[in-house]
């Protein structure tokens, strides 16, 4: 502990009444054998006469006579007992009216002598320790020397550990001394309080030093066994951490810690709950995890929330556990926690007076979640109400919640906080940053300078070796760096910089902010390489976003943004780290979409960072001539949520072989994480012992997420075993293309690219004139013409515009035959010459294809808004005479990823053939001619009927038999939810068979799924690398291939497609009549044929054709 110099030698006037009470008086009552006993009962007479003459105003004639005695009885070197016992005690007397280290030292040295005169058996020595120990213990105050208190609580462990052996040969004395315990104790206790209540009011270090020892010198009369020890370990706990937060030494804090769990293990029920210790143990190792950032305070203080919980009886334990949940998710980066610690802080404030002790703190932690929780999602909601609840802090009222009203209650809360008031410097914070965020929308640069002010002086109050000095730091660079982009002012970038460093060098690893330090020193050297500094700034910046990205102590929400800054940085700056920056994001995507998350979750958790990534690396990749590394950071970067759920149904047999123990633990894990990941996390909340169950079950999916890692880094040393799991690698990525090509298409912003693969090539053509921009018009036009609503003159004068703009008065008019866009067979020609001219042209040049009657198929692999545009059908349709379109020449099909045509059919069964037909009949009048029309290919025995009269199609009914049958077939409404994408589905009788639930069913046998319905083909276009449509959900749930539809089909049309379908797929069997099982390597071939029919019938638009899609292999 750093040490307190007084500036005289003698105490404040003030201090006087305090040391009074620590000063005993136990030799003056001790008793002495023999002939000592009449010298030493005169001394007892002697002193309180010697003290009355000690007057207030300093009369100190008899005290100057006694300093010179004392002075020449210590250098004469006499041994004396009794004398030793007078001179000590006159010390003490006049220590009462006046302290000085002189006097002290004196006493110190004569009551260590009486200790040592006398062998431990005789009757003085116990009273020499204590008397010895209470003088220690008043230097201390004095010098703040720690060995004095060391040896003054060493001493009185000494004096209990000899009661206790008295107590065993007398209980009446135990007894006696017990009770003598119980009232100076509570005496003590009581000192101490009014003490800590003094210390409140004042920032002297002297008065926490003196409730220190205080509690401390009572601590050391009481048994093990005294009902006293709680409350004296509580009060001790309150001064160590008073004390902690005016010195920031950590000893204070780690001994508050383990005095507070000794209290625990002594405390009564009644004591636990009301004073909410297991909370209060969790509070405090949250804050010594907050300065040391070792994971381990961490799961501590979750291990004692979790206790508190248990016992609960109120909202502050609630609102403790809301907090313990903001730490959680600063680590797991885990939406469910911060969710409930949101609604747990929202239900715990309403229940709060705001005059209460606690509203205001309670406050600032709601706020800060919301805040956070802005930060993740950008929902304005939660920035106003943290606003709002920043003004009931201070019990402002009044309706207006914008930042200036914040600005205004931090100035005012800053009032409040003058120096010399400990959480001034937090105030100086809050102020500063709601001035930055007012400049930085739109304020004046009077804001952002006093800002910088502001937070300068909070910088100075914040002295190494104060935990938040690295904050502070941080806080003042973020500043001068925003004011560099505004002004351009060299000298504060390198400000920034110089501060950055300092922010790095103060919280030794591990510590979670060392993440974020490496990456704003990163990004300031970054920056300041851009404005015409050094290579070697670039390189430095480089090297320190690969340490921040491999830094293990941070959320995978953080990593995963760290590495995104990098791979902005290096692709920008053409740096040679570019492509590693990439792979650093896509392998933290799988990080942040944790198994242990519920599956909604996992998929919300995509929707902030991942889209475009897996193309923008691909591009990168191919810029650097590495082409076969684009496909693989491509397959890597996408359907990542599709992913995570495939490795949990991963094959193990081939492991089996090898570690079959290993391989049973896995299978086991992947069981319990798959079944937990369909908890529902959203229902609604009563009370703690539910979101308990919750959380306990949250914790419980982490520890087996951990062991699944684990387990896959333990499979991963096994010879042959090295890329278990691990996404796959181009040589594997070949097969897919074994019979046929995969055509991949990369949309990126400014180019978009076309890769063939073959089993032995791969081939690269540019797309200059199918950049994002044009892709997006495209989809819109395509949308437009695909509605079956009427028209409008606005929305075709627009599509015409957007035809213009992006590719000028000539191209336009000659994409749209020179003829104004004036229905929808107009738009999708318009859009599929486009794709015909830019896209599917130059791959059929590239491969030769001619036409004719044996048509090859081409595998088309999508991105971004290739996903939404239908490539099959592009071509020149202007003249009905010469049509020169795609059906003419392949047969298309679509995959959401490579990796799923590699999926294998499943091995032949001695089960029976099944298919199951689903339909709406009540909605859909032709559903029932299609169901009609799929009994004429269909054997009665293979065929389970739903939705006919006699059998509802319910959903549970429908969902229990998907994993039993070979090929389905819906006819039926489909609805694509846009903002939840795990919530579309199909329309039955009693409601939505959404994806989630599909999701629950293992399809072993699942072969085909033909969807008859609306918008099953139409995915999410916030993420359309993540094939959240229901057709390519089918895929990943277990089917191999799934008809689909883009957009709203026409119910007359269902029949027609069905049976030319359903014809080709059960062709061949005996005497022309179908096959009683299909030839699932025709059904690519069957749709094209079926599509043909319809189209080749008179009056059938492009938005009746166009939209019947074939995915998977």
């Amino acid at each position: 502990m750093p040490e307190s110099k007084l500036p005289s030698d003698s105490y404040h006037k003030s201090d006087v009444p305090s040391i009074q009470d620590s000063l005993g008086s136990h030799i003056v009552g001790a008793r002495a054998p023999g002939g000592e006993s009449d010298r030493t009962e005169a001394s007892a007479q002697e002193s309180p006469q010697l003290v009355t003459d000690i007057g207030p105003a300093g009369r100190t004639t008899d005290t100057d006579r006694n300093n010179i005695a004392t002075d020449d009885f210590i250098n004469g070197g006499k041994n004396d007992v009794s004398e030793m016992i007078n001179r000590a005690v006159l010390l003490m007397a006049e220590c009462k009216a006046g302290l000085s280290l002189s006097k002290l030292d004196n006493a110190v040295f004569l009551f260590r002598q009486v200790k040592d005169s006398r062998p431990a058996t005789h009757p003085l020595h116990p009273a020499a320790k204590r008397d010895l120990a209470s003088v220690l213990g008043v230097r201390f105050m004095y010098t703040n020397q720690r060995h004095d208190l060391m040896e003054s609580l060493t001493l009185r462990n000494e004096i209990v550990e000899g009661r206790i052996l008295d107590g065993e040969a007398s209980p009446e004395t135990n007894t006696a001394i017990q009770l003598g315990d119980k009232a100076d104790t509570e005496d003590t206790s009581e000192l101490a309080k009014r003490l800590l209540t003094d210390f409140q009011k004042s920032t002297s270090l002297h008065i926490l030093n003196k409730i220190v020892f205080l509690v401390q010198q009572g601590l050391a009369q009481l048994s093990a066994a005294s009902t006293s020890r709680f409350i004296a370990l509580t009060t001790l706990v309150d001064a160590l951490y008073a004390r902690f937060n005016h010195s920031y030494d950590l000893t204070d804090l780690n001994e508050a810690i383990s005095s507070l769990q000794d209290a625990s293990r002594c405390c009564t029920e009644r004591d636990r709950q009301e004073s909410n210790i297991n909370f209060w143990i969790c509070g405090l190792l949250a804050t010594r995890f907050d300065l040391m950032g070792d994971i381990s305070n961490l799961q501590m203080a979750w291990n004692w929330t979790i206790k508190g919980t248990e016992t609960s009886r109120g909202i502050l334990e609630s609102l403790e556990f809301a907090s313990e949940l903001c730490k959680q998710f600063t680590m797991s980066g885990n939406m469910a926690d911060l969710n409930t610690a949101v609604t747990l802080f929202r239900e715990g404030i309403a229940e709060l007076p705001q005059g209460s002790e606690n509203y205001a703190a309670i406050s600032n932690k709601f706020a800060s979640a919301l805040w956070t929780r802005f930060q993740q999602g950008g929902q304005q909601s939660d920035l106003d109400e943290a606003i709002s609840l920043l003004r009931q802090a201070l019990q402002q009222g009044g309706q207006q919640s914008d930042l200036n009203e914040a600005i205004f209650l931090h100035r005012q809360a800053l009032k409040l906080r003058l120096p010399p008031r400990p959480n001034q410097s937090s105030s100086l914070n809050n102020l500063a940053t709601a001035l930055q965020t007012q400049f930085e929308q739109g304020g004046q640069q009077s804001d952002l300078d006093e800002a910088i002010s502001l937070l300068r002086q909070a910088l100075e109050l914040f002295l190494s070796p104060h935990p938040n000095r690295s904050s502070s730091l941080t806080n003042l660079a973020n500043a001068l760096y925003t004011q560099f982009e505004q002004g351009g002012q060299q000298s504060d970038l390198n400000e920034a910089i110089s501060l950055y460093r300092q922010a790095l060098e103060l919280p030794l690893p591990p510590h979670p902010s060392q993440s974020c330090s490496l990456h704003n020193l990163a990004s300031a050297l970054s920056t300041q390489f851009e404005q015409g500094g050094q290579q070697s700034d670039l390189d430095e910046a480089m090297s320190l976003f690969l340490t921040a990205t491999q830094y293990p102590f941070q959320s995978p929400s953080n990593r995963l943004h760290v590495a995104r800054r990098w791979t902005h940085c290096a692709d920008r700056n053409q740096h040679s780290s570019a492509i590693d920056a990439y792979e650093a994001s896509i392998q933290a995507l799988p990080q942040v979409a944790a198994l242990s998350l519920d599956v909604a979750s996992r998929q919300d958790a995509m929707t902030a960072d991942s889209d475009g990534l897996a193309r923008d690396a691909a591009r990168c990749a191919i810029h650097s001539g590495r082409i076969d590394k684009a496909i693989e950071l491509l397959e890597a970067g996408r359907s990542i949520f599709w992913s995570q759920v495939l490795s949990l149904r991963s094959p193990f047999d081939q492991l089996h072989k090898i570690a079959p123990e290993l391989a049973d633990k896995l299978r086991n894990i992947a069981t319990k994480l798959e079944i937990g990941s369909h908890r529902d996390v959203f229902s609604e909340i009563l009370d703690n012992r539910k979101k308990l169950s919750i959380d306990q079950e949250a914790a419980r999916l982490n520890r087996l997420n951990e062991e699944w890692a684990q387990s896959i880094h333990d499979v991963r040393k096994l010879s042959g075993f090295e890329d278990f799991l691990h996404p796959s690698r181009l040589s594997s990525l070949k097969a897919a293309a074994s019979e046929h090509p995969v055509v991949i298409l990369i949309a990126n912003d400014d180019e978009s690219h076309c890769l063939i693969m073959t089993s032995t090539i791969i081939h690269h053509i540019p797309l200059p004139n199918l950049g994002t921009p044009m892709l997006k018009a495209l989809v819109h036009i395509i949308q437009i013409a695909g509605s079956q609503s009427p028209i409008s003159q606005s929305l075709i004068d627009q599509t015409q515009d957007i035809n213009i703009k992006l590719l000028g008065e000539e191209r336009a008019g000659r994409v749209s035959s020179n003829t104004q866009l004036r229905s929808s067979d107009d738009m999708f020609r318009s859009v599929l010459r486009m794709l015909w001219d830019e896209l599917v042209k130059p791959v059929i040049n590239f491969f030769d294809i001619k036409k004719s009657d044996e048509m090859t198929v081409l595998q088309w692999c999508p991105t971004g808004h290739f996903t939404f545009l239908p490539i099959h059908a592009a071509g020149c349709y202007d003249n009905e005479l010469a049509i020169d379109c795609a059906p003419d020449y392949f047969i298309s099909s679509y995959t959401p990823t490579i990796g799923a045509l590699l999926t294998l059919d499943s091995a032949p069964t001695t089960q029976p053939f099944q298919m199951m037909a689903v339909i709406q009949a009540k909605e859909l009048p032709s559903a029932r001619r299609e169901l009609e029309n799929i009994r004429r290919h269909v054997s009665c025995e293979a065929l389970v009927e739903l939705g006919v009269s006699e059998v509802p199609a319910e959903v549970e009914a429908v969902a229990s038999r998907l994993s039993k049958v070979s090929i389905v077939h819906f006819a039926c409404h489909g609805k694509q939810d846009p903002r939840k994408p795990l919530d579309s589905g199909l329309k039955l009788d009693d409601g939505l068979l959404r994806i989630s639930r599909i999701m629950k069913e293992k399809m072993p046998n699942g072969s085909l799924a033909f969807l008859c319905a609306c918008e099953t083909a139409m995915g999410d276009q916030n993420l359309p690398d993540e094939a959240m449509s229901i057709g390519a959900s089918l895929i990943f749930s277990g089917f191999r291939r799934v008809v689909a539809t883009m957009w709203k089909m026409m119910d007359k049309d269902g029949p027609i497609i069905a049976d030319t379908f359903y014809k080709e797929l059960f062709s061949g069997g005996p005497d022309g009549r179908p096959a009683l099982e299909p030839d699932m390597t025709k059904s690519a071939l069957a749709l094209h044929l079926a599509v043909k029919k319809l189209r080749s019938q008179p009056g059938v638009s492009f938005r009746r054709w166009v939209p019947f899609i074939h995915m998977g292999k």
